[in-house]
């Protein structure tokens, strides 16, 4: 998996549209790299390819909710007993959450996810049922894939990044979209460029298609230890 600078994606994006002068400002084509590669890191999500995922540990206080910030995919709950066994918590849809409104504590066998009605839509809304307590098990920790740092050119912050990684050569799809974006504003139609994208597209589809059909016949116990190796895709929510 390669890692490739931001200033590279804009280099090779002028030369597939064969823009080598100023008529495209160094903004516009960052602005473009940003949002062709929101666009590609939401479809691979979106495809049920666990890509970045990230765990974040819940900090069980024998609240009826927590709140967290929203990714672009939930892929899972994992939760732990007391001997630090892995167990599955399984996705419900919050009309299905048995007892929702019902104080009974205990290991969680379900969860239910739900926007905040009062933050925008900026923060999703956990319950469990039973509520754990931390005398109940071991641990909760939501599995998901985050929003992707915004591009920069230099200096990143927090949440920005000079670089993307993708694996298979996939950042080629951000490519094409910013050189088609610039052969737009000058209201030209490149038919090369447009048949490198139904080639790339077609690629991407196909190794997620064999990555998901390579894994998905493997049978895992879940209620067994797993020496940490429990697959981390069990579930999906998309917010």
């Amino acid at each position: 998996m390669a890692s490739v600078n931001v200033s590279e994606i804009i280099t090779r994006a002028q030369q597939a549209a064969d823009m080598d002068d100023d008529f495209i400002s160094q903004s516009t084509w960052l602005y473009w790299a940003n949002v062709e590669y929101k666009k590609l890191w939401n479809r691979m999500a979106r495809s049920g390819y666990p890509w970045a995922v990230v765990e974040t540990s819940i900090t069980i206080t024998g609240a009826l909710q927590y709140n967290t910030s929203e990714p672009v995919a939930i892929v899972g709950f994992r939760g732990a007993t007391t001997t630090g066994k892995y167990f599955r918590i399984p996705i419900v849809h919050p009309a299905n959450l048995t007892g929702a409104n019902i104080t009974i504590t205990g290991v969680p066998k379900m969860v239910a996810v739900t926007h905040d009605p009062t933050n925008l839509g900026n923060e999703l809304v956990i319950r469990f049922w039973p509520t754990p307590t931390s005398s109940t098990q071991g641990g909760i920790t939501m599995l998901a894939i985050d929003k992707p740092k915004k591009l920069v050119l230099t200096a990143p912050g927090g949440d920005e990044a000079t670089n993307v990684r993708l694996p298979n050569g996939f950042e080629e799809r951000i490519v094409l979209g910013m050189a088609r974006r610039a052969l737009g504003k000058e209201e030209t139609i490149n038919p090369a460029i447009e048949a490198e994208i139904r080639d790339v597209d077609t690629f991407i589809d196909n190794s997620i298609s064999s990555y998901l059909l390579r894994d998905q016949p493997t049978v895992h116990d879940v209620n067994e230890p797993t020496h940490g190796l429990l697959p981390p895709y069990t579930d999906w929510f998309y917010p």
